[in-house]
């Protein structure tokens, strides 16, 4: 129908101008009459042109017309074609927009895919040419995307970077697909860690123009696989530290217990100072293992509520004996500093050792402020140091020493590591204050760099609990109120080391005390069932046989429940803490070996109180 209108439309078009043409001739007549004709006078113009002019034009019109009719399917056909190629023309267009939007599309959804993968994705050609890459890429390289694109590797990212793993490159240019984990030291100095894997690209012909490299980022990983690897370091030195200090406290206790009653039962001098030279020596081990045991955490801890800054400030007068008069001590206390729970005598250990580290790391004076401060542990930090996050109070050590390298700082709370020479140190103060810290529930830091001083901070969870009343003396009420310490008390004594077993009868004999022994819990609860119930029971915590001290005074307070309990151990053990449904057992006393006769007294008087 189309068509027909359009055909139509055309033969009207050209029969019209067959009619112009007759109109011209007659035109041309009228033009010539009129002008030449009275020019010239001649009477045949009108005549001699006129009928020629209408002749031409009408036959011009015919022949025109005749030709458009005669020719009218060519011409149609011809217009159809032409409208088809145009109709084609515009279908081909639509269609490559339609294409090149969707590859368009398609790009623009991988870009965003592979932008957004924790990975890092390129393609290298056989030059070492980077022909793609992710924004990930692109970024360890310091470029964009758009950047990037065109640069060798050893451009974007160093000559360095690139030999790392030109081999890995060269072996998947080779077709052979490689995967290799290692570091890749980057621009800007640091170093990352990866898994790389580079798969060849193949051509239809076989050829390898290039391969697909894909990154993925190990640092995080690679960090906490070196810190569970120095937990676990530090966890199986804890153990052989703990056992080591828990065997050796047993030697101690026997050594220096007979030593004290070997000097009361002489009256020759010369043995009397022998034996206290031997107590000193004896002591000074005492010492050592409970560095160990602090180390290791598990030391006999005696916690208290305490006020940080009140503790600082009683320690300042033994800090300036002991660190001399080129070090200037100063104090920084919080305002209104939160009470924490930790064993004052442990951390008074811990700022003396922080001091007599700073010291040594100022051999010509300088400036030591100890600061306390309540403080706020995020989430993050909390997790990063396996605590809860919450409300925390710290104290830190500051000195205006060497300072430590960053791989001294790494070993710095490692057992027996040092920097002094043989001789001049154990390598155990900083080890031992992070291991106390750790069993008070808190968490130590240090920051520090050559040359530029060094600050460890302990933090200890805040405790709300208020402080105990003190009367004037500075004793507490139930110091104060205990009853001196009575003679004939009947005392079970249950250990498993027989001479510490012996030595501790001894002792309480000399005190005035009657005595029972057992060598295990077993034999322990048998004379408890057997025997009328004695006033304490004075028990090792860890005991052979299957019983530990804790389930012979559960069973105590069940025959007997008038009966004080005493504990003592060479370390705390994680007995104790497995007793969380036993509330009363927990708050035990405890007295740590090695223990002196005057140590067991005083412990034995504030107990049967």
């Amino acid at each position: 129908m189309r068509g027909d209108q359009n055909i139509t439309a055309f033969v009207k078009r050209y029969a019209w101008c067959g009619l112009y043409f007759v109109l011209g001739g007659l035109l041309f007549s009228v033009i010539a009459y009129n002008v030449i004709g009275q020019a010239v006078g001649y009477a045949n113009v009108v005549v001699g042109n006129l009928i020629p002019g209408i002749t031409i034009g009408a036959f011009g019109g015919l022949i025109i017309s005749f030709l458009v009719i005669r020719n009218r399917h060519n011409l149609v056909r011809h217009l159809e074609a032409q409208r088809d190629i145009t109709d084609r023309m515009q279908n081909e267009i639509a269609v490559r927009q339609k294409i090149e939007d969707a590859l368009r599309a398609r790009e623009s959804q991988l870009r965003l895919i592979t932008d957004n993968i924790p990975a890092l994705v390129a393609y290298i050609d056989s030059s070492f040419t980077v022909r793609f890459a992710n924004q990930h890429y692109a970024e360890y390289a310091g470029l964009t995307p758009e950047a990037i694109v065109g640069k060798t590797l050893d451009q974007a990212f160093g000559r360095r970077g690139f030999e790392v793993h030109r081999e890995y490159a060269l072996a998947a240019l080779a077709g052979k697909i490689t995967s290799n984990e290692g570091a890749m030291p980057m621009r800007d100095g640091s170093t990352r860690y990866f898994r790389a894997t580079r798969v060849p690209h193949f051509d239809e012909d076989g050829t390898v123009p290039g391969y697909f490299l894909i990154y993925v980022d190990l640092t995080e990983h690679h960090e906490q696989e070196a810190k569970l690897r120095q937990a676990q370091k530090m966890e199986s030195v804890g153990q052989l530290t703990g056992g080591v200090a828990h065997d050796f406290n047993n030697l101690l206790t026997v050594i220096e217990g007979n030593l004290e009653l070997v000097a009361e039962r002489t009256d020759d001098k010369d043995i009397a100072r022998m034996a206290a030279t031997a107590t000193r020596a004896a002591r000074r081990g005492a010492d050592l293992t409970q560095r160990l045991l602090a180390f290791s955490r598990k030391q006999a801890l005696a916690p208290e509520v305490i006020s940080l800054d009140k503790l600082a400030e009683g320690m300042i007068d033994i800090l300036r004996r002991t660190l001399g008069e080129t070090i200037e001590i100063s104090l920084s206390d919080g305002n209104a500093l939160w009470l924490c729970s930790a064993d004052a005598g442990q951390m008074e250990n811990a700022l003396l050792n922080l001091a007599i580290n700073a010291r040594n790391a100022m051999p010509n004076g300088g400036q030591l402020n100890i600061t306390t401060s309540n403080t706020v542990v995020s989430d993050a930090v909390a997790s990063e140091h396996d605590v809860p996050p919450g409300d925390y109070v710290l104290m830190a050590v500051t000195d205006t020493g060497v300072g430590m390298p960053a791989e001294v700082r790494e070993q710095a709370f490692d057992p027996f590591f040092t920097t002094k020479a043989v001789g001049e140190g154990s390598g155990l103060g900083l080890s031992m204050v992070h291991g106390f810290i750790i069993q008070s529930g808190g968490f130590v830091t240090i920051d520090s760099s050559e040359g530029e001083g060094t600050t460890v901070t302990m933090y200890l969870p805040r405790c709300f609990d208020g402080m105990p009343d003190m009367s004037a003396d500075g004793k507490t009420d139930a110091e104060n109120s205990g009853p001196p310490l009575s003679r004939g008390e009947r005392v079970l004594v249950v250990e498993d080391d027989p001479d510490v077993r012996a030595m501790t009868v001894t002792m309480l004999s000399d005190l005035g005390y009657e005595t029972i022994e057992a060598s295990d819990g077993h034999q322990a609860l048998a004379l408890l069932e057997r025997t009328p119930a004695p006033n304490l029971l004075f028990t090792d915590m860890v005991l052979a046989g299957g019983l530990s001290g804790a389930d012979i005074a559960r069973r105590a307070r069940t025959l007997s429940p008038e009966t004080k309990i005493l504990f003592t151990s060479g370390y705390a053990d994680d007995v104790l803490d497995h007793e969380t449904d036993d509330k009363d057992l927990n708050t035990v006393p405890m007295v740590t070996k090695p223990f002196s006769k005057a140590e067991l007294a005083e412990k034995l008087r504030s107990v049967l109180s």
